[in-house]
């Protein structure tokens, strides 16, 4: 019990220093959270299912929107692609409860649907994770974290605040640097809040 608790403790402290540092450090339009429940699946390698719970502070701003269609608040592009980077803490909740990561990941955004409120999109993060799972699935505590998802930003209306729905998929491996190299997979959805310019 000690040791679960003091885990998330670090994962914690982790967050906190990551969350201050992305702040004074990168020039963004957009900030946040995320909150995300994962169901673990028993697939492409994995023997067992790990569930999670996990929490992100994020960065976020335009990587690229054609001119013509972009203005920065006052429209958006029909297609445009954004940046972000987000440091996750977490921790398994199956099938062992006292397992935690973190994880330090870039994404890849893609909207495609014009308009101030609703804007859906695909998204694509490879980042690095340090882990204690363990086996069978993990055989070190070094990790890339793989994740792809799509969801949708929802802008309030006069405000600068959005909520995020997203469905992800997550996966841990070391990409066969410590063999066995099993993997875990899971299916994730995630709510969040950002404020910003949009």
């Amino acid at each position: 019990m000690m040791n679960s608790c003091l885990r998330r403790f670090n994962c914690f402290i982790f967050l906190l220093i990551s969350f201050v540092s992305i702040n004074s450090s990168v020039e963004a339009r957009d900030y946040g959270f995320w909150l995300s429940r994962g169901e673990g699946l028993a697939i492409l390698g994995s023997q067992q299912e790990h569930d999670f719970v996990k929490f992100d502070f994020f960065a976020s701003d335009v990587l690229f929107a054609p001119d013509a269609l972009y203005s920065s608040k006052e429209s958006f592009s029909i297609h445009d692609w954004e940046w972000s980077v987000a440091a996750t803490g977490g921790w398994e909740t199956a099938p062992k409860n006292d397992r935690y990561f973190i994880a330090l990941s870039p994404f890849i955004r893609h909207y495609w649907r014009s308009g101030r409120q609703w804007r859906p999109f695909v998204e694509l993060s490879i980042g690095l994770s340090q882990s204690d799972i363990g086996r069978p699935d993990l055989s070190s505590n070094f990790n890339f974290i793989d994740q792809i998802g799509f969801g949708t930003k929802i802008h309030q209306a006069d405000s600068d605040w959005s909520h995020w729905i997203i469905f992800r998929w997550v996966h841990l491996s070391n990409a066969g640097l410590y063999p066995p190299n099993l993997g875990t997979n899971t299916l994730s959805v995630v709510w969040g809040m950002s404020w910003g310019d949009r």
